[in-house]
């Protein structure tokens, strides 16, 4: 019986060898940036722009940086209904950053990117990015949420991303204009 089982798991180490079906990644998982979508963030904010009853921001992420998502959703329903809108990038670095902007609170937006279950955790300090504080909450396991308010909207960065490629990104944020509506 033994030595049946230890052919049965030699067959099956085979085919997943084969298939690739299993990969031993030690540490941090990777990002194959290769496998990942590539979407037009430009296009794709100027499309969510007509779609939204808020201001959007087009920021202009740092070069090497490639996006991949594109959203809008409806957070909750009823009278306390909110519209979001979610591009997110890969980093030149293989790292995940997103981009979310919202007329919803801070901590509302943030239990939904980092899939909380609605604890309500407040701010855990705050980054000063050139004249703008942004509030930063816990998100995911090693990760971070930004949040900054402009023009009455929450804007929130987060994921994988290294505290330097979040502040990039919250620049790039500062520095763009609102989108024109239609």
């Amino acid at each position: 019986m033994v030595f049946s089982l230890l052919v049965l798991l030699a067959v099956i180490g085979v085919i997943v060898m084969m298939t690739r079906g299993c990969e031993f990644s030690p540490g941090r998982p990777t990002v194959d940036e290769g496998a990942a979508p590539t979407v037009d963030a430009r296009a794709e904010l100027r499309r969510m722009a007509d779609r939204v009853e808020f201001p959007l921001r087009r920021p202009e992420p740092p070069a090497g940086w490639r996006a991949n998502s594109a959203r809008t959703a409806q957070l909750g329903s009823g009278e306390r209904a909110a519209v979001l809108a979610e591009i997110g990038w890969l980093t030149g670095a293989g790292r995940y950053v997103q981009l979310v902007q919202s007329p919803a609170s801070a901590r509302r937006l943030v239990d939904e990117i980092a899939r909380r279950d609605g604890a309500g955790e407040s701010p855990t300090g705050s980054v000063r990015v050139r004249d703008v504080s942004w509030h930063v909450y816990p998100a995911r396991p090693g990760e971070q949420a930004w949040v900054g308010t402009f023009d009455g909207v929450r804007i929130v960065i987060s994921g994988s991303a290294t505290p330097a490629e979040l502040r990039a990104l919250a620049e790039a944020i500062q520095a763009a204009k609102p989108l024109p509506t239609s």
